[in-house]
């Protein structure tokens, strides 16, 4: 394979510095140069996953770096784009952005009773009224949670990677992914390109985890089994321990319920788990 490789991406420093590392692994690995050219059809830079797809559709780039957790699993309209390679899983899960006037040590979440949290999702406000049924869960986008005091709210719960990409004099608070149980997905970046780049698809194979693949299709498939409708309301933590087992935290935000299952292989457990939470 040869020629610039043309990769897109949004613009959080996480993210850029995945084209970073990809670019510098295509030029050790396989001598290739690649540049970050990132536009959506109207040619303003754009990081939305609609317009990654636009642009491996409409062959603008060739490369799309993407969170795992915004991949969306029914992708019946863009058949042509599969997930080619994904790297190691780093800095799963998510955390709580605060005022650190609304701090109190002694409580669950070190969250003061009464206060305004900005959540994104159903899931996100399930998890915090299971553990702080006193605090109340806002939702809100995420373009809305930069300025807490703006939004009206007092913290906001972030996925870790952009936390650690914003400029903030906030307390950050973090949650274990295994009790607080976050996107599936999470902390996962994705290699995208389109399904008839088959050089392509094989060159990404040599940077591709596929310890991360076997445990991020287990969470992927439960999400997929729970359809689209409910997709904001599923979490899903899947990791293999140093034996091989396979472990899962999953939870169902619209009726809430939590499960943890473990076994030998991941084979079948994202179905088990499905089972158990919507049955």
């Amino acid at each position: 394979m040869t020629g610039n490789i043309r990769i897109g991406s949004g613009s959080s420093p996480h993210l850029k510095a995945a084209v970073f590392s990809l670019s510098s692994a295509l030029e050790t690995l396989h001598g290739l140069t690649a540049s970050h050219v990132i536009s959506n059809k109207t040619g303003v830079p754009s990081g939305q996953i609609s317009d990654l797809y636009d642009s491996l559709l409409n062959d603008r780039i060739d490369v799309a770096v993407a969170d795992l957790q915004m991949v969306p699993v029914h992708n019946d309209t863009n058949q042509e784009i599969v997930i080619t390679a994904l790297t190691s899983r780093k800095n799963a899960g998510e955390s709580i952005l605060a005022d650190p006037s609304m701090l109190d040590s002694s409580l669950e979440l070190k969250l003061k009773s009464g206060i305004k949290v900005a959540v994104s999702c159903v899931r996100q406000q399930a998890l915090l009224y299971d553990i702080r049924p006193d605090i109340t869960g806002v939702l809100l986008a995420y373009s809305e949670m930069k300025n807490l005091e703006k939004s009206g709210v007092n913290a906001a719960i972030l996925q870790n990677e952009y936390i650690e990409d914003s400029q903030h004099n906030y307390e950050v608070i973090s949650l274990h992914p295994r009790e607080w149980t976050p996107a599936p997905g999470s902390g996962i970046i994705a290699y995208l390109t389109h399904r008839d780049n088959m050089l392509l698809r094989k060159t990404l194979q040599s940077i591709h985890d596929r310890g991360t693949m076997e445990v991020s299709n287990v969470e992927r498939n439960l999400l997929k089994l729970a359809g689209s409708t409910l997709e904001g309301t599923v979490g899903a933590y899947c990791y293999q321990d140093k034996g091989g087992n396979f472990h899962i935290s999953a939870v169902r935000g619209d009726i809430y319920k939590k499960v943890a299952m473990s076994q030998s292989t991941s084979s079948g457990l994202a179905e088990k788990v499905y089972f158990s939470l919507f049955s």
